[in-house]
């Protein structure tokens, strides 16, 4: 993960971030990907032919170049409440100074969480 200074708006850290976990699901060799964010409005222009009029439409274009890379690729909106997952983890690095990455031994609070949320998202 990086850490990245002087971001101008929410807006353009979320795609910075949705683009940074792409980039990582590429160095992982994943065929199917589904990315989930929890900001609408990034998640209207990801799926609009109409990204390109926005002021952050070079990083969705490199998003939508991104996809092209896997077998499977989707694009969800999820709902605030039910990414915790995200908002933990986010939480975390602020606390810490320290990115936590967990690849295959997830800790449980994180799997608990990730539970959690799959049940608010079906809700």
């Amino acid at each position: 993960m990086t850490w990245i200074d002087d971001v101008p708006d929410a807006l353009t850290a979320e795609v910075m971030a949705a683009r940074e976990g792409l980039e990582l699901a590429m160095e992982m060799e994943l065929d199917w990907v589904m990315l989930e964010v929890d900001c609408q409005e990034l998640s209207k222009l990801l799926q609009s032919p109409h990204s390109t009029t926005s002021s952050i439409r070079g990083l969705c274009f490199d998003l939508i170049e991104l996809d092209k890379a896997f077998s499977d690729f989707c694009i969800r909106w999820v709902r605030r409440d039910a990414n915790s997952v995200a908002n933990s983890c986010a939480t975390m690095v602020w606390s810490t100074d320290r990115c936590h990455f967990w690849i295959e031994d997830i800790p449980i609070w994180l799997a608990r969480l990730a539970a959690a949320d799959c049940n608010l998202a079906m809700d």
